[in-house]
């Protein structure tokens, strides 16, 4: 097969492996967007979930000041 036939060929597959990432891409892309939109009408509308993710952001942010003071620290 001459140079020329294999890098068509390359090109083809290269191509099709380009389309199919750029489809998984969106695709996941789509369900972050639906996820995030879920979650802040579940934050919006149900007050038990909304005082868990405080507490647990609360909880997240006091953790990493620590680490931080603890590095600046040392």
């Amino acid at each position: 097969m001459s140079k020329h036939k294999r890098r068509i060929k390359r090109d083809a597959t290269s191509m099709g492996e380009m389309v199919v990432t750029a489809i998984d891409q969106g695709l996941l892309r789509s369900a972050a967007t639906a996820g995030q939109q879920m979650m802040e009408h579940v934050l919006k509308t149900d007050p038990e979930v909304r005082s868990l993710v405080e507490a647990l952001t609360k909880q997240r942010l006091t953790r990493v000041l620590r680490k931080l003071g603890d590095k600046r620290n040392a």
